[in-house]
């Protein structure tokens, strides 16, 4: 009897997350994010097809530091506006038909990309069994964005939890 309660009520808060997590994504729009020190902001227009960060650090004035094309739809500012993290455009779902090759993690500084982490970087094919079959996706992990120390985090869906140091887009362990 005991079983039974705990299925029932599983089921009844996981289905919720569940439904939620193959939910269509809205259509691109204008985002601004800003970094967590708030003294830099980034904007990232899809019709303009161009991402721009701004220092704000004169309240009088936002400055253009620099600026790239394309447009994410996951963005993460570091605290000194220099380095740009991008997320998967999934979000945290691949395509069922994804590539190994996928990037899922790209770092820029000042708008140059210096490196990616691919879902085979992330989960290489011995263990792609761990990524999450949803209705119609497969659910990897989340970026979770920059630290209190500065590194970019990263969680898998497997309960890994990595850094990156956003400046070389090297693991830091």
């Amino acid at each position: 009897m005991n079983m039974m309660k705990i299925f029932w009520l599983a089921l009844f808060f996981l289905t919720p997350l569940i439904a939620n997590a193959d939910t269509p994504m809205s259509p691109p729009s204008v985002q601004k994010t800003w970094s967590h020190n708030r003294q830099f902001f980034v904007v990232t227009n899809p019709s303009l097809n161009q991402t721009q960060v701004y220092d704000v650090r004169n309240p009088n004035k936002a400055r253009k530091m620099w600026g790239m094309p394309g447009y994410f739809r996951k963005l993460d500012l570091s605290n000194d506006g220099k380095n740009l993290v991008a997320g998967y455009d999934g979000l945290n779902l691949l395509q069922l038909n994804y590539r190994s090759t996928d990037p899922l993690v790209r770092f820029y500084v000042s708008g140059r990309l210096i490196g990616v982490v691919t879902v085979a970087q992330l989960f290489p094919s011995r263990y792609r069994y761990k990524l999450v079959r949803t209705v119609s996706h497969y659910a990897w992990g989340n970026n979770k964005g920059f630290d209190a120390r500065g590194r970019y985090v990263v969680e898998t869906i497997d309960g890994r939890t990595l850094f990156y140091n956003a400046a070389t887009a090297k693991q830091i362990q």
